[in-house]
């Protein structure tokens, strides 16, 4: 239930307006005729709708309390993408449920879709084609980032559009005041939510000043950056196994704003990302100079803030999904009097892709009390890892906290067999690096 907080909430706040338009004063049942049925179910739509894109603007934010909802901002935006889907299907819905009842025949529904006299009705025209090219512009001709992120935007002001339409048509939430005041606090909040995230986040959201001091290739496929506070105040305190957001301020690079996992302690002074070069991005960030400015947001992610129950610990790392296991390794290795016992478990294709291999056996051998077992696992020699390989290096793992950071489709697969395995769903923790 922990976990679902965030996506229970998000369930009660899309319910409520239901719930009000349902004690709506009608002089004729809603549901007592299929054309009554059809244009219920487009009403409802579009309140639905309306409170999703609201909520899901306030998921943006990446506020504290979204992180602690979430339990992770992972975990939000993966919600993010599932409630916007949702919300844009149900908007659509919305007139062509509403199109039997305001048209009968071709000329007609085809000017049901367009501008008409009526403002109010116009607003939630120009909402809804905004919206379509915006999905067409951002999912399927795939600008590149810096287009995609400037697209995306005006999904404000397509929201913006919506609102007005809610807020001014002749309908029940103009009759009834109890939806009204509901529908106006919610739109208002995503509004407001959507300013403060995308048109004033420069001067509301704080942001950490660092300078690269050293950048180090390892093995020529992952790239350590390590950054130092320009002063004291700009020292960012994180958890072990957190992430921050990114952008480098050189003539070199572009000026994207990027999500990347903190591989050193969060005692340390400095803070060193690793980066993998996948895309155009990242390949090109070893033309990063020293002394290049870098601006950090965060830190998020509730990864090593799952509160375990057991002592014993499987760590599970996917390719690149070792780093936050990097930065909890370094810390879980200094404590005293720690009753731990973790076996950490490297996934990659083969020895030649195990470039932390060494790194993780120093901080393992450094350890001062906590266990460690370190398990290369290579796919090339033994296809995946399974709750069967699990058992065979590292015992019964019914009792065991386990962790796994890789990409999304090794998570759903892992999970899906340890759920086979009758392994409690409360022990497995994970996080995806797809944001």
């Amino acid at each position: 239930m922990k976990k679902n907080t965030g996506l229970l909430t998000l369930a009660i706040f899309a319910f409520i307006p239901i719930l009000l338009w349902l004690v709506v004063p009608t002089p004729l049942p809603r549901f007592s005729t299929l054309g009554g049925v059809i244009v219920s179910l487009g009403q409802v739509s579009s309140l639905v709708a309306i409170v999703l894109f609201s909520l899901n603007f306030v998921i943006s934010t990446r506020l504290e309390f979204i992180n602690k909802l979430f339990h992770g901002l992972n975990n939000a935006y993966i919600k993010h993408d599932q409630i916007g889907q949702i919300a844009l299907v149900l908007a659509l819905l919305h007139p062509l449920l509403l199109l039997p009842k305001y048209s009968d025949s071709l000329s007609s529904a085809a000017s049901f879709f367009w501008l008409s006299s009526n403002q109010p009705y116009n607003y939630g025209i120009i909402a809804l084609w905004g919206m379509v090219i915006l999905v067409v512009l951002t999912l399927y001709l795939r600008p590149k980032y810096e287009i995609w992120k400037f697209i995306h935007k005006f999904f404000g002001l397509a929201f913006l559009f919506a609102s007005l339409h809610v807020w001014l048509i002749t309908s029940d939430v103009s009759s009834f005041l109890p939806l009204r005041i509901y529908m106006l606090s919610i739109t208002t909040t995503g509004l407001v939510a959507y300013l403060y995230k995308s048109i004033f986040g420069s001067f509301l959201i704080p942001k950490y000043h660092y300078v690269v001091s050293e950048i180090k290739e390892i093995h020529g496929a992952v790239l350590e950056i390590t950054m130092t506070p320009k002063s004291e105040s700009d020292k960012i305190n994180f958890v072990a196994g957190q992430f921050v957001f990114v952008k480098f301020l050189s003539e070199n690079v572009t000026n994207e704003e990027h999500p990347f996992s903190i591989v050193s302690s969060p005692t340390e002074q400095a803070v060193t990302l690793a980066i993998k070069k996948l895309g155009d991005y990242t390949s090109i960030l070893n033309k990063l100079e020293i002394g290049a400015k870098a601006v950090i947001e965060g830190p998020f992610g509730a990864f090593n803030s799952y509160n375990p129950k057991n002592q014993k610990q499987l760590w599970i790392a996917g390719g690149i999904g070792i780093t936050p296991f990097l930065s909890m390794l370094s810390e879980a290795s200094g404590k005293q009097n720690s009753q731990l016992n973790i076996d950490l478990y490297y996934c990659v294709k083969n020895q030649n892709e195990a470039v932390y291999l060494e790194k993780i056996l120093q901080l393992a051998n450094m350890s001062v009390t906590t266990k460690f077992k370190i398990i290369p696992f290579y796919s090339e020699a033994h296809d995946h890892i399974s709750a069967d390989v699990l058992r065979l290096y590292s015992g019964d793992i019914t009792n065991a906290d386990i962790f796994i950071c890789a990409p999304p489709a090794m998570i759903h697969s892992l999970k899906e067999n340890l759920n086979a395995a009758n392994i409690p769903a409360s022990n497995i923790h994970s996080e995806e690096f797809n944001l």
